[in-house]
């Protein structure tokens, strides 16, 4: 089936936050990006946070609380794309399934 829609992303604004000054860059393409503010005020501080509110966890996911895990972009690291998230959430799964069966 042939698309009759054509519309091509041609150019974007781009706003300096720190200025107002505003510029266009022509391009052909664009990735959204929303930002890399945690969601982790529904801790209130329960865990240990970094400096930026990320939780801290080791290797497998443990906060320094026991029994308490943490995966995906609320944990502090330098990757945040969901297939990373995806592994972490399978590794803190495991450790807590190993965590309860330990009580």
């Amino acid at each position: 089936m042939k698309s009759t829609y054509h519309e091509l992303v041609e150019s974007v604004s781009l706003k300096n936050v720190k200025t107002g000054d505003v510029s266009e860059l022509t391009t052909d393409s664009v990735f959204v990006f929303i930002g890399t503010l945690p969601s982790s005020e529904c801790l209130n501080n329960a865990v240990a946070l970094d400096k930026d509110g990320f939780v801290i966890v080791n290797q497998q996911m443990e906060t320094n609380v026991p029994g308490i895990y943490a995966a995906g972009d609320v944990i502090s690291k330098r990757l945040r794309q969901i297939s990373a998230s995806v592994g972490e959430g399978a590794t803190a799964a495991f450790n807590a399934e190993k965590y309860l069966e330990s009580l």
